[in-house]
């Protein structure tokens, strides 16, 4: 009889590690935002996180002991394609330094541009987006994230400031206009 209790005691600690391993994958980024997703009837989702970061590799912003050096920003990136909406969750984190928190200066996605540049990084790779795309951001500034103090004059010397942590979400459509403005930039730099 000892036997089968250390073999149902056993099965109980496997069952509870694949519970919380089932757990940990539905609460993550791009399984919930699928999930979201499939609940509209969207489609099936597919995990863009990549092409983000691949599109946002060129972007240059300050460094955490000087603010007039520049270095890639340290984003916190989850992005999930489901139809043609993209949901994007950006994070700049604690002790990282970045020019702002706005979100748009980061991606250059504005609605009055096509989104070519962004459509390459998707295309490289290997994910096809026919039609207009929406974008919903989700941004989190995490406590004590870095951000430029603005310069009053020139004879003042850039600054950075720690941010109370904070969150905000935002939704873009990109142009499908004819006299939509191209738009090849990728990411900014405010000053």
């Amino acid at each position: 009889m000892a036997a089968a209790d250390e073999t149902e005691a056993s099965d109980r600690g496997l069952l509870e590690i694949i519970v919380d391993a089932g757990r940990a994958c539905f609460e993550s980024k791009p399984f919930a935002a699928a999930w979201r997703s499939a609940r509209r009837g969207i489609g099936v989702a597919i995990d863009v996180t990549q092409a983000f970061t691949a599109y946002s590799a060129g972007n240059r912003g300050p460094t955490p002991t000087n603010p007039d050096a520049r270095e890639h920003p340290d984003y916190g990136l989850s992005a999930v394609l489901a139809g043609n909406l993209i949901e994007l969750t950006l994070t700049f984190h604690t002790g990282a330094a970045y020019c702002c928190g706005e979100w748009q200066c980061h991606f250059m996605l504005f609605p009055t541009r096509r989104w070519h540049a962004l459509r390459r990084a998707l295309s490289d790779s290997g994910v096809e987006v026919p039609g207009q795309l929406e974008l919903r951001v989700e941004v989190h500034i995490e406590d004590g994230a870095l951000f430029l103090l603005p310069r009053r004059s020139a004879a003042n010397p850039p600054g950075l400031a720690p941010s109370k942590g904070y969150r905000y979400e935002a939704t873009v459509t990109e142009a499908d206009r004819a006299d939509a403005e191209p738009s090849d930039a990728v990411g900014g730099e405010c000053m």
